[in-house]
Formats: structure tokens, sequence, C-alpha cells
């Protein structure tokens, strides 16, 4: 159990790691698309068929709305073992560093309460040293199911262009910008896309997303 819990924290590490080299992939392409004096927001993902569908007196059928998670005895309970472990009361004698930790890892939990992603409190209920083990429900399908969830994400923020961006080749690079423009019906030689391709970007220290092989040295 507890090698599944480290494993969750792990992958909400990463899903934000992940994440954040998409976002800037995704920047870095938009500032180059609006380099060709394109305005206005252009789509970054691939079109994908629709898959709407209509009854026999052609009014559009809806998927029922998602059921609303109730929240898990076992996530309470442990929700309020992370409330003592950080309530200012139970600080005293703390250092600074050591109180801004615990404070942080409050408002993580609530955070990941309000979102219904009940999982994801266990890799902060061991790092503040909770035994969950004396909790008698059985959550390692609810753990299973976030990881699931999570890699799903991970596979999926991996398959898309902003994430892929760093890692491409020139050329890769004019035919991917190509494609995005022709998707919003754009056209632009190729010298054009070139050009901006080869644009120098200027970037504050530090902001330049991680290639695969950064990635996988930090696993």
């Amino acid at each position: 159990m507890r090698e599944e819990i480290l494993h969750l924290g792990y992958l909400n590490l990463r899903l934000s790691r992940e994440q954040s080299r998409k976002e800037e992939g995704d920047q870095d392409i938009k500032i180059r698309i609006h380099s060709l004096h394109i305005n206005g927001e252009i789509s970054l993902e691939e079109e994908k068929p629709t898959t709407q569908t209509y009854n026999n007196h052609g009014i559009l059928n809806t998927p029922p709305a998602p059921k609303v998670d109730e929240v898990p005895k076992w996530a309470k309970k442990i929700e309020r073992e992370i409330l003592k472990r950080t309530h200012p009361d139970k600080l005293f004698g703390m250092t600074d560093d050591e109180k801004k930790e615990r404070k942080e890892l409050l408002l993580d939990a609530q955070k990941k309460m309000n979102s219904k992603k009940f999982a994801d409190i266990l890799p902060i209920a061991l790092t503040l040293g909770i035994n969950i083990s004396k909790f008698e429900e059985n959550f390692l399908s609810d753990i299973q199911k976030r990881i699931s969830g999570i890699e799903k994400k991970i596979r999926l923020i991996q398959s898309s262009i902003g994430w892929k961006w760093i890692d491409l080749s020139e050329n890769q690079k004019i035919m991917a910008i190509d494609a995005i423009l022709k998707q919003s019906g754009i056209e632009k030689t190729k010298d054009e896309i070139k050009n901006v391709v080869n644009k120098r970007i200027k970037r504050k220290t530090g902001t330049r997303p991680l290639t695969r092989k950064e990635i996988k040295k930090q696993k």
C-alpha cells in the first residue's frame, strides 16, 4: 500500500512537470505564429471527428451529467488527521520554514479535497507521518483508479505538439506549424514559417521546458 501511495505522489509531481512543459511549448508556438502577423486564437489541438448523435426527433443527444462523488469516510478521517498536524497550535517550537511547509501541505490537502481528488491526500498524510494503516476502510481501489487516471493524462499531454515541441527538428517544427495554420484555414509559405521557427525567442532565466533526456535524469 505504501508503495502505491508514494507512486501516486510521484505521479502528481510528474503530471505538474509535464503540464508545465506542454504550456511552455504551446506558448513558444503561439509566439512564433503571431510573428507571422496572425492575430487571434489559433488552436494547437488536432481536430477530432464529431461524436454527436441525434435522436429520432432530430434533437441532439446529450450525455448524462456526471455523478458527484461523495467524500469517502476514509478521506474525511485522514483530512481531520492532516488538520490536527497542521493546526497553528501544533506548530509551536518549529522553525519558520517548517511552519511554512505545514501550511503549504494543509492548503494542498484542502485543494485536493475540494477538487475531489481524494486519493491525492494520502501522500500528504505520509509526509506528515500519519499512520494511515489504522483506518479500516479499503482505499486501494481509489488509489489505483487515481494512478490510472494520472497516467492517462500524462500520455495525453505527451502526445500534444506543445510537449513534443522542444525535441522536434527544424523541419518537423515547420511541418507542425504549417499543419496548425492549415487547420485554421491559413496558408503561409515554407520560407515564412522557417523564418519564425528559427526566430530567437527571449525567455526569462530558467523558463525553458525540459527535454526528454532531462526529464529521464530526474526520474
